[in-house]
């Protein structure tokens, strides 16, 4: 699977798990106001999912960089490369002259 679909499916499923939890909560909060040991822990659960949603954008910014600057020095690399022969052909040629 596509790197790009992966990370669709993964945030989405993140984002699901997200909303159930807040949901129970929520659920918690309004039938059982006593039950605070669950709702901290829930409340501490869609803080961590909140943490681990924000990596997930900053990796998925960095990786879009990154074929950005990979995709501009593919031009780059090819003309390196036609020089690096170019000098090649010429030290051959050189080479035979001596």
């Amino acid at each position: 699977m596509d790197i790009a679909l992966q990370l669709l499916l993964v945030k989405s499923k993140l984002q699901s798990i997200k909303t159930r939890i807040r949901l129970t909560r929520e659920d918690l909060e309004a039938k059982k106001p006593n039950a605070t040991a669950f709702i901290q822990g829930a409340h501490d659960v869609e803080l961590d999912l909140t943490e681990i949603e924000k990596t997930i954008y900053d990796l998925e910014r960095e990786m879009r960089m990154r074929g950005r600057e990979m995709n501009n020095a593919i031009p780059i690399n090819g003309h390196q490369k036609e020089n690096i022969t170019d000098f090649e052909n010429e030290n051959t040629v050189k080479n035979l002259d001596l």
